[in-house]
């Protein structure tokens, strides 16, 4: 019978054989995690985008200054929450973090941060994975960003988490 010729065929089958195939559907799986990783990484950057924009609106409906705005945008972009521990952070067009949940951040300049530099060479939109120890952590782990450069105000919208965080989310 077929069924007898196909358990046949897998017992003859090495264990290195059967290691490949594993190995290929471990790595199927793998790209479709990575893939839905990035998409969800790159929604959470436009919707942040777009919710800046919104309080941009406000200022030229003349209803905010844009001091206001930016002020409201902040709260709104901080109250945004990745997961565990991601979060969405502002950078400059120089590396100055305008926007983060480290208020001892605010301010500081980060360009010689590598991620940062590749960040600030990105343009207006982009995706990036790196390895990551926060100073409490023992081991680097990896995390991805997306980023949207809303150009009114030439701010670099950035949503940054673990990859394993936005495994997650999908």
């Amino acid at each position: 019978s077929m069924k007898n010729m196909v358990n046949a065929e897998i017992h003859n089958m090495s264990d290195s054989d059967l290691g490949h195939i594993a190995k290929g559907v471990h790595e199927t799986i793998d790209q479709a995690v990575n893939s839905a990783i990035r998409l969800n990484c790159i929604s959470i950057a436009k919707n942040a985008k777009a919710g800046v924009r919104f309080f941009h609106d406000q200022v030229l409906a003349g209803n905010l200054s844009e001091e206001e705005a930016k002020s409201k945008a902040a709260t709104f972009l901080l109250s945004q929450k990745i997961g565990e521990s991601g979060y969405i952070y502002v950078l400059s067009r120089e590396g100055n973090v305008l926007v983060h949940p480290q208020k001892d951040l605010v301010g500081v300049n980060l360009k010689m941060q590598g991620f940062v530099n590749a960040q600030l060479s990105m343009g207006e939109s982009g995706f990036l994975e790196y390895m990551w120890k926060n100073p409490a952590e023992e081991v680097e782990k990896a995390k991805c960003l997306a980023q949207e450069l809303f150009v009114p105000w030439g701010w670099i919208i950035s949503a940054s988490g673990y990859k394993q965080e936005f495994a997650m989310l999908s």
